[in-house]
Parts: structure tokens; sequence; C-alpha cells
């Protein structure tokens, strides 16, 4: 059951997702097409019309990038909504499936959904540069290299222990904050607004006031205890905001419009 909702996830993201994909490797191409084409004009010819083509086609290739990552998040968020908390939510909640698997297949989906969405624009920034005698891509590469080779095994462990608490933050946050939203039986999605609204607002307060000043407390006593404190507060999150979700879906799903 669990690899069929995660097909059909997938299915339904990827169906708008490739198009952004698709968007962002021709915008890449283009903007580099015509950007090497006014690199062989003449002084006095850059600022013809091609030259206008160039800006445009690059302009609009870094506003994609940015927009196929924003896109599969949303898609990602809205999927969790849309299948569970409207009128579709009957369906999917009719399904022989715990609520566990359906929040980690919602994840997984979505989660899977961005890395393809990184991967496109990493490809579309090779497209970009490729054939630039100081490519910027093999600049980062090198910066990448030298920042591991530096780095101790405790402090690449750290780096990979704080990506895998970091990942599901953005989406159980929220996924919370929609789950209690649906508590409400009038003016859901206001409530929901708000809700996630606050929930950021209070985090960030909270982040500046409190868990900042304990970092710092904490960096001067060891820069490693400040960084598993951090770890542990993310950790504390991730499970809160999880089990808020679950413990929602699983006792007082509430479908009534």
């Amino acid at each position: 059951m669990v690899g069929k909702l995660l097909k059909h996830e997938l299915h339904a993201i990827f169906r708008t997702l490739f198009l952004f994909a698709v968007a962002v490797l021709v915008f890449a191409a283009l903007g580099r097409i015509f950007i090497e084409v006014d690199a062989a004009s003449s002084p006095e010819e850059y600022g013809s019309p091609l030259s206008l083509f160039g800006i445009f086609f690059s302009f609009f290739y870094l506003f994609s990038i940015l927009s196929i990552v924003i896109a599969a998040w949303v898609i990602g968020v809205k999927r969790f909504y849309s299948t569970l908390f409207t009128g579709e939510g009957y369906m999917t909640l009719s399904l022989p499936a715990t609520a566990a698997q359906l929040i980690w297949t919602k994840f997984l989906a979505a989660f899977i959904g961005v890395v393809f969405s990184v991967a496109v624009s990493a490809l579309s920034v090779v497209i970009f540069f490729v054939g630039t005698e100081e490519s910027i891509v093999v600049s980062l590469l090198d910066a990448i290299g030298i920042a591991i080779e530096m780095g101790t095994p405790l402090e690449i462990f750290e780096l990979v222990v704080m990506i895998l608490v970091m990942l599901p933050f953005s989406f159980f946050v929220l996924y919370a904050g929609i789950a209690v939203g649906q508590l409400f039986t009038a003016h859901r999605k206001a409530f929901t607004f708000l809700i996630i609204i606050g929930i950021y607002f209070v985090g960030s307060l909270l982040n500046s006031f409190c868990l900042m000043p304990i970092l710092e407390a904490a960096e001067r006593v060891s820069e490693h205890l400040s960084v598993w404190i951090y770890i542990a507060v993310i950790a504390l999150l991730d499970a809160a905001a999880y089990t808020t979700t679950y413990l929602i879906l699983r006792y007082r799903v509430n479908l009534v419009a």
C-alpha cells in the first residue's frame, strides 16, 4: 500500500513539476546561447535586439531556478492539504493505510520533488556556464572539496545529522499548522493561515531571544555543544510537529466543509 501511495503522489507532483523542469533547462540553454552570441558580437552591436534577448532569457533563467524549488515545496504542501482535508480526504482516509503511512508518504514524495528540483537547477547551472574559461561550477566544486578536506570527521558527521533533522522541518511544521487549522468548523483557511503565521512569528521570537543566547553561551564552552543543542531542538520540533499531525489525523480529523 505504501508503494502505491508513493507512486500516486509522485505522479501527481511530477505531472506539474516536469513542466517547470523543462522550462528551467530551456531558459538555461537559450540564455547561454544568446550570451555566447553577444560575446562574439562587436562592442558597438552590444545594444542590439539580440543582446536584449540575452538579458531577457538570463533574467527568466534566474527566476526559473528559484521558482522550481519553491514550486516543488508548495506542490508538496498543497498535496498534503488537498488529499487529506478536502473532499478528496474521504477517499484517502478510506484506504487501508495508517496515519503514519499517509504522513510519511506525503513527506517522501514532496522531498523527492524538492531533490529533483535542486538537481534540475544544478544541471541548468552547468548548461548556463558550460564552456566558460573560469566556470563557476568548477569553482563551486573546488570550494566544496576544500571545505570537506578541512572538516574533521566529527564536523562532517554533525553536518549530516543537522541536514537530516532540518529536511523534514519545513514540511512537518506546515503539516501541523494545517492539521490544527482543520479542527475549526468554520473559516478553516483563515484560521490555518493565521496559525501558520503565528507559528513562524512565535518561532522567530523564540529563536532570537531564547535559542540564540543559549547557543552563543554553549559555543563559548564548545562549538560542538552548540551544534548538538541546535540539532536537539530541531529534532524535538520535528517530533512535536509530527506527533501533532499524527494525533489529529488519527483521532480528530474532521472533513466538514
